[in-house]
């Protein structure tokens, strides 16, 4: 049997590693984000770019 401490403990853990999980998934939605722009940012000076060769 597990003791209320212990599952105390791990319900700590657990919302530990949850909040972390959050956090990670924040973090790549932003650099998506950023990829996404910046993809689209090059696409529209690509055109520039081809007259400088």
């Amino acid at each position: 049997m597990t003791s209320e401490a212990e599952i105390s403990l791990l319900k700590k853990k657990r919302r530990k590693l949850e909040k972390r999980i959050d956090e990670q998934e924040s973090f790549i939605r932003n650099f998506t984000q950023l990829l996404e722009e910046g993809e689209d940012n090059l696409a529209r000076v690509q055109p520039y770019l081809a007259l400088d060769e």
